[in-house]
C-alpha cells in the first residue's frame, strides 16, 4: 500500500518553496545579481588621441555607482600589443587617462613612434571598447 506525503511535510515544502522564490525575486530586483555592470568604460569621440607619434588614450566610467581603477581594466592594447596602463580611479560618469603617451612598439614602448590609423582597445570584465587614433 503506497502512503502519501502528509499535511506537515506537503505545508514545510510549500513554505520553503515559497522562501526560495520569493528571495530569488529579491536578489534580481535589488540588483544583487547585476553588479558586473557597475564597472563599465567607453572610450568617448576623440578620446584617443596621437601626439607626435604617441597615443593617449581617456576613457569614461559609465557604470552606475562603482569607482574604475585601473586593476578593474584587463585589456588595454594600442595596435594590437598590451600597454602599460596609467593609475586610474574614476567615478561614475566621469573620464580619466589609461594608457598615457605611448608608442606602438613591443609592449607599446614610447621609443617606437606610431603612425598613421591606430587601433586602440581598452575593456572591464563587463566588455571591451574600441576606437581608432590618427598619427600623422
Amino acid at each position: 500500500m503506497f502512503k502519501g506525503v502528509t499535511p506537515v511535510i506537503a505545508t514545510v515544502m510549500l513554505i520553503l518553496i515559497t522562501v526560495g522564490v520569493v528571495g530569488l525575486f529579491y536578489g534580481w530586483s535589488s540588483g544583487l545579481f547585476n553588479t558586473q555592470i557597475e564597472k563599465s568604460v567607453i572610450i568617448p569621440s576623440g578620446a584617443a588621441t596621437c601626439n607626435n607619434g604617441l597615443v593617449t588614450v581617456r576613457v569614461q566610467n559609465i557604470g552606475s555607482s562603482s569607482t574604475v581603477t585601473d586593476s578593474d581594466i584587463i585589456v588595454a592594447q594600442i595596435a594590437g600589443r598590451e600597454c602599460t596602463k596609467a593609475a586610474l580611479s574614476i567615478a561614475p560618469g566621469q573620464a580619466g587617462v589609461i594608457i598615457n603617451a605611448q608608442g606602438c612598439g613591443a609592449a607599446c614602448a614610447t621609443g617606437t613612434l606610431c603612425s598613421g590609423n591606430v587601433e586602440v582597445r581598452v575593456g572591464t570584465r563587463t566588455g571591451v571598447v574600441e576606437s581608432t587614433a590618427f598619427c600623422a
